[in-house]
């Protein structure tokens, strides 16, 4: 929350100031085979992740997950790395700051979608690079990815307060009676995205968000509640068993339940058995 605050302080005081100075522009191919090493820059740098999606692991063990159009600010000097687990493309904008500024920005922000057609325009024409601008260029430059930046915190500011507010904890609480009603029938968290009425993305950040943990662990964790009740007081075999939490077989039921309880389910029984 300090962090935040920080990046609050940051904008309301860029928005009073002349443009930062943009360093340069860089545009990635993003692939699981070859993981982005852990490393820093010193100024401040936006990541548009136009494709692709994939995991980025600040300095302090702070874990980000990033999908498709979503947007990664890394304060000056923050440590990070990336590994993809779909291959994409990142644009990458980095902007110097002052170094009085540079000392207190901390952490990173997250926007898990970049909607502005416009935005997305400038990120990818930023991204390119320019080395050899003129100074009436490197003013241009300079406004442009000031104005990029800015809005860029900005919109991952208010996604986080919008969050938090009474309605996003709505749409995550019917989400939550959703899984727990139809978790026999759930085969994608599209579905579960699409009765709530948001994008698959927006719903799965929103749901870790407020409620601490992925969807797909809390719908394991319904699930699973309800395998060790048949488990204990049902004599159903464990084909049916699976069936009835949503698992597609017994095998990939027994492997999942025993992930999670470090016991087989057939061991579960036996234990369960006055």
């Amino acid at each position: 929350m300090q962090d935040v605050a920080r990046w609050q302080q940051f904008l309301k005081q860029r928005l009073q100031s002349r443009p930062l100075r943009y360093v340069t522009g860089i545009c990635n191919q993003a692939r699981p085979e070859a993981p982005c090493r852990r490393h820093w820059h010193q100024g401040l740098e936006a990541v548009f992740h136009p494709t692709g999606s994939g995991v980025t692991r600040l300095g302090h063990g702070q874990a980000i997950t990033f999908e498709e159009r979503s947007v990664v600010l890394y304060a000056p000097g923050q440590l990070h790395d990336q590994t993809s687990a779909k291959a994409g493309e990142d644009h990458c904008v980095q902007i110097a700051i002052p170094s009085q500024q540079r000392a207190k920005l901390r952490g990173a922000l997250y926007l898990p979608q970049l909607q502005d057609p416009r935005a997305i325009t400038e990120f990818q024409s930023l991204s390119r690079g320019y080395t050899k601008a003129s100074r009436t260029e490197q003013a241009f430059l300079n406004a442009r990815a000031t104005t990029l930046i800015l809005q860029m915190i900005h919109l991952a500011l208010n996604w986080r307060d919008a969050a938090k507010a009474p309605s996003g904890a709505n749409f995550v609480r019917e989400a939550e009676r959703y899984l727990r009603k139809e978790f026999q029938n759930i085969e994608s968290l599209e579905q579960v995205a699409r009765h709530v009425g948001l994008s698959s993305n927006h719903l799965r950040h929103l749901f870790k968000t407020v409620h601490g943990k992925s969807m797909i662990a809390y719908l394991n964790e319904v699930r699973l509640e309800r395998a060790q009740s048949l488990l204990t007081h049902s004599r159903l075999p464990l084909k049916e068993i699976a069936r009835l939490c949503g698992y597609k077989d017994e095998y990939y039921f027994s492997a999942v339940f025993r992930r999670q309880t470090r016991v087989a389910p057939g061991h579960y029984r036996r234990a369960s058995l006055p």
